[in-house]
């Protein structure tokens, strides 16, 4: 076999020292020239037509660079199914649902920018189980599916199936075989660095982007639908509790 430099060996990690040394840079810990902060409004609703957003006094407010709506920005689609907007502009499912953003020349005057933009909404009827969810007639989540053919229902089409061996003949010589529903709690890992991303612009209007990740790829394949990115730049503290 060729002499490789990592394939076949033990390779010790590197950067756990920095870490516990307190050495290691996280990305709230980056700072770029000239650098401006962005804050989130989320819906405080679960689901509900928007029906206004007044942005008004946010512009106003001294240091904020940028305010922008579902209505400033292209239709850029993401998420698994690509159903998700950047931006909500007509209807939020679920709290948390981005409503608008702020950019300022400091967090503090991006989050009071935030709370000066005033939403008006329209509820409409929620689904809050799963197994409701998928009964007829239950309130569809999605009107419409990615490329913008209406629904029927909430299921989505999501085929999977794995089996290795005989499963039936295993089945049937089984001395005993169990069928049961199980449901878990919210788990999320525990990272060590904040989630967030800084992104920056050269001159030639070249992309960088600087974000706590292990899928570099995944970072740059949906971003690159709307910007020419050159570098993703992975940062530490966000892979699953390190």
């Amino acid at each position: 076999m060729p002499d490789h430099l990592f394939v076949g060996k033990s390779i010790p990690r590197t950067i756990e020292a920095d870490k516990v040394t307190g050495r290691a840079v996280y990305i709230n810990d980056l700072k770029r020239p000239g650098m401006l902060y962005g804050k989130i409004l989320y819906s405080s609703q679960v689901h509900a037509r928007i029906k206004r957003i007044d942005t008004s006094r946010a512009r106003q407010l001294s240091g904020v660079r940028a305010v922008l709506t579902g209505r400033d920005i292209p239709d850029v689609r993401v998420g698994f199914l690509k159903d998700q907007t950047v931006l909500k502009k007509e209807v939020v499912r679920q709290f948390r649902d981005e409503v608008a953003a702020v950019a300022a020349i400091s967090p503090e005057i991006a989050e009071e920018a935030v709370s000066l933009i005033d939403v008006e909404y329209e509820p409409l009827p929620a689904v809050f189980d799963p197994f409701e969810a998928m009964k007829p007639g239950a309130p569809l989540v999605h009107e419409t599916d990615a490329t913008g053919r209406p629904r029927k229902n909430n299921i989505l089409p999501l085929p999977w199936q794995f089996s290795a061996g005989d499963v039936e003949q295993a089945r049937r010589e089984a001395a005993f075989t169990a069928k049961d529903r199980v449901s878990t709690t919210w788990v999320n890992q525990c990272c060590m660095g904040t989630s967030g991303c800084i992104a920056e612009f050269d001159q030639s209007n070249n992309l960088t982007l600087y974000s706590p990740t292990n899928v570099i790829f995944g970072h740059i394949g949906q971003p690159s639908e709307a910007a020419n990115i050159t570098r993703v730049a992975a940062w530490p503290g966000k892979r699953y509790g390190s």
